[in-house]
């Protein structure tokens, strides 16, 4: 089958989709054309630059931009008719896109009404950010009640998403990315360990580190007989010692590891005891699943998708902005050995069954009626 899958980037939530799709597609009997920000051919991978955004990247993280999208995508259009694929699979808005080539298109909540964007934008920022962010999902639910695309499955990355589209009259189904299984021998650190990663830098205050360390300051003072460690995985700004200040009755705890190279925060995750997800919003979270399949339990926020994918029987969902509850949660899981190590193995058996990349690309065949 010869697939397109756009963009390929790192710079999105459902982005992730399509950098992992590659990577699971790659080596196998399809035909994949992968359109983004690099070029060449890798084995049955052929990878094809995407046209520049008309008056550059300046224009594009601007406010409104989404009146230049069209041409943009035109463009992309005509690379894809060119290919002439069997499946487009895009986590990017599609428009002039041959009405013979079946698309999927992962699944965004959109559009939305201006107050529904703000209180969106209120979840995960603050301050005159809030309002620029707001501004951005103003702008893309404009760019969708403009614009619609044409789409023959929505996959929507959770349940929340899928429900909304589906009762709008799409043809939306929640289907998360998949995961390729990790192996790994990796024994776990001898002191329990709590692991936190953020993509961008750690302070971002929609990853909500804050929230962590505000229940971490709990744990300490209401069980000192406890003993634990934080792994910090991310890019650490240059006033990152400011926002540790607050924490420095704890600050002997944390051992900030900074950004490394993939394999080493797998390994991280891997010997941890629990994998910490406090976002405040995330459109998936990959992260999780990547825990989940290195057999590390999960204590999340209450965010769609991670209630969608970690269960009681692999995790914990709880509301991380309350540090006292948060804070007894991890110490259950701390004095509860037995408790943990099965969860982990529950959490890597989860990820295997339910989060293939092969029950992906089935149910996508399912839906449209393509044969493999």
């Amino acid at each position: 089958m010869r697939i397109v899958l756009y963009p390929y980037n790192f710079h999105g939530g459902t982005a992730i989709y399509i950098v992992e799709l590659a990577a699971y597609l790659k080596g196998t009997g399809h035909r994949a054309y992968v359109i983004g920000e690099q070029e060449g051919k890798e084995g049955n991978l052929t990878f094809i630059r995407q046209p520049l955004f008309p008056g550059g990247r300046i224009i594009r993280d601007t406010p409104l931009s989404y009146l230049l999208k069209p041409i943009m995508n035109q463009r992309i259009a005509a690379i894809i008719n060119r290919i002439n694929p069997d499946l487009v699979i895009s986590s990017g808005f599609l428009y002039g896109v041959d009405k013979r080539i079946p698309i999927v298109q992962v699944g965004w909540d959109y559009p939305r009404s201006v107050a529904g964007a703000i209180q969106l934008a209120r979840r995960y920022s603050s301050g005159l950010l809030c309002w620029y962010k707001a501004l951005r999902e103003i702008e893309s639910s404009i760019t969708d009640r403009l614009f619609p695309t044409r789409n023959e499955l929505t996959a929507c990355v959770s349940s929340v998403v899928a429900r909304k589209l589906a009762e709008r009259g799409e043809h939306a189904i929640y289907l998360p990315p998949g995961i390729m299984p990790m192996e790994h021998k990796y024994a776990k650190y001898p002191r329990f360990t709590i692991c936190f990663v953020a993509k961008n830098h750690i302070w971002v205050e929609r990853k909500g580190l804050h929230h962590l360390l505000d229940a971490l300051l709990v744990l300490a003072r209401e069980h000192p007989e406890l003993r634990w460690g934080l792994q910090v995985i991310g890019n650490v700004p240059p006033d990152s010692a400011t926002g540790f200040r607050k924490y420095h009755d704890i600050r002997e705890h944390i051992t900030v590891a900074g950004p490394l190279p993939r394999e080493k925060s797998m390994e991280i995750v891997a010997r941890s005891h629990l994998f910490a997800a406090p976002s405040l919003y995330d459109e998936f979270g990959y992260a999780v699943l990547e825990a989940l399949m290195l057999g590390t339990p999960v204590i999340a926020s209450q965010n769609e998708s991670f209630m969608d994918m970690v269960t009681p029987e692999c995790g914990v969902i709880t509301d991380t902005r309350h540090p006292a509850l948060f804070a007894e949660q991890i110490a259950r899981l701390i004095r509860d050995k037995r408790l943990s190590r099965q969860m982990g193995r529950n959490a890597r058996q989860r990820a295997v069954q339910e989060y293939s990349w092969e029950k992906v690309m089935g149910r996508i065949r399912l839906e449209l009626r393509i044969s493999a």
